[in-house]
């Protein structure tokens, strides 16, 4: 019981430093975010490509160069 308390405080306390566990704490957070946050992205760009093509569409291209069917 003594010998695995002290393996654990010792890879608890290892002298690698802080960084290692701070480039962890990055991985982990771009894994995380690769899973959850980019897909909402690419809802959120599609909604915006479409209001601006909507937009291009209905607004520029319909009163500033309009085109005659002559």
């Amino acid at each position: 019981m003594l010998k695995s308390y002290v393996k654990i405080k010792c890879i608890l306390c290892n002298k690698k430093g802080f960084g290692v566990q701070e480039v962890l704490g990055i991985a982990a957070m771009f894994i995380i975010a690769g899973f959850i946050f980019i897909p909402g992205l690419k809802t959120l760009a599609t909604g915006v490509i479409t209001g601006l093509q909507n937009w291009f569409d209905n607004t520029i291209a319909a009163n500033i160069f309009p085109t005659s069917a002559s």
